[in-house]
């Protein structure tokens, strides 16, 4: 599997033209097929265009540089938005809600929030009621501990 960084320098390296619009990617994505064939159609070595470009007209090797720069970027935000629609169903799944209800992302992400709040406010509830409880054990100790005082000098009497 090779890797290709994907932003504006990867796409102006394969074409001359260059979009303003275009979008920045910081992150490392996995070479697509399509990606892989618009590098190996336009390679050059030592300045010479390879044969399946340089038989096409400009018009048409431009033409179909747009086009495989297009579907690219649909390919590109396919998987984006693929990504993103797994993170909600896998959010869904983590917060409470009816079984075969449906939820939009909106409503997701709101229940998702007041999940987490509710969550952090048992925490804190929890840990509230720890902290009691290990002072009620500690005053136990300390009252076992004089009884068992007390009954060594009762004892010893």
């Amino acid at each position: 599997m090779s890797f290709c960084y994907v932003n504006d320098t990867t796409i102006d390296q394969a074409s001359s033209s260059s979009s303003s619009s275009q979008h920045q990617y910081a992150h490392v994505m996995p070479e697509s097929p399509l990606q892989h064939k618009l590098s190996s159609n336009n390679s050059t070595t030592s300045g010479h265009v390879s044969r399946a470009s340089s038989d096409m007209t400009p018009n048409s090797q431009l033409e179909h540089e747009k086009r495989v720069r297009r579907e690219i970027a649909n390919s590109n935000e396919r998987r984006r938005m693929q990504s993103i629609n797994t993170g909600f169903q896998s959010l869904k799944i983590l917060i409470p809600h009816s079984c075969g209800e449906k939820l939009s992302k909106a409503c997701i992400l709101q229940r998702a929030a007041d999940h987490i709040k509710s969550l952090e406010n048992e925490k804190l509830k929890l840990q509230s009621q720890n902290e009691q409880f290990r002072i009620l054990i500690k005053s136990f100790q300390i009252d076992s501990t004089s009884v068992l005082q007390t009954q060594r000098r009762l004892s010893t009497n």
